[in-house]
């Protein structure tokens, strides 16, 4: 059970706490780990990828040593990961902000539930089983850096379209994205 400060916010002494209560916990490196894949798809792109639903996470404090508890707040992707203006967002939310810099910093850890796992896991053997033959699971790690380059080839193929050198930047990028899966099929 988490402990409450006087201003009522909840904090774990230590990752063990949070063990206890049956959270496996995830040191987050990017922001695309609070999205996972909609549904049943298979396909790395901007439509096919949501929060994920119910999800806390722990921002330890550097002075007091404290995991502070908070809950995801379901931010679209564009909002978060691009960061990018809308109708519903004015480009400008502390919130946000601080997320990022959270991440930026290494000082946020995900608090997966049991069936947050399984879903995770479900999305890494089907991308395998999308993308390359035989029984397996594509590695998390991965995983992340196919997605993070996938968004950005898909975003700059819609935003730099009339760029100088547009063909041999995307040429790039999907070559990465080609070395990445088959860095997977060699770790299998």
């Amino acid at each position: 059970m988490p402990h409450k400060d006087k201003n009522d916010s909840e904090y774990y002494e230590s990752m063990e706490e949070a063990k206890k209560e049956g959270y496996f916990p995830v040191k987050v490196k990017s922001l695309l780990e609070f999205y996972t894949l909609k549904g049943r798809t298979s396909i790395l792109s901007r439509a096919n990828i949501e929060p994920i639903r119910y999800l806390y996470y722990v921002v330890c404090s550097s002075s007091d040593g404290r995991y502070y508890k908070r809950l995801f707040r379901s931010y679209p992707l564009d909002e978060l990961y691009f960061y990018r203006k809308s109708l519903t967002f004015s480009g400008n939310d502390e919130a946000i902000e601080n997320l990022q810099k959270y991440v930026a910093d290494n000082t946020v850890t995900l608090l997966f539930t049991k069936q947050q796992v399984d879903n995770t896991t479900d999305v890494l053997t089907r991308l395998w089983k999308a993308n390359m033959s035989g029984e397996g699971k594509l590695s998390y790690r991965i995983y992340l850096q196919i997605l993070d380059i996938s968004l950005k080839l898909e975003d700059y193929k819609d935003y730099g379209k009339n760029l100088t050198g547009f063909k041999t930047a995307c040429n790039q990028l999907q070559l990465k994205i080609n070395e990445l899966w088959k860095q997977a099929s060699e770790i299998r």
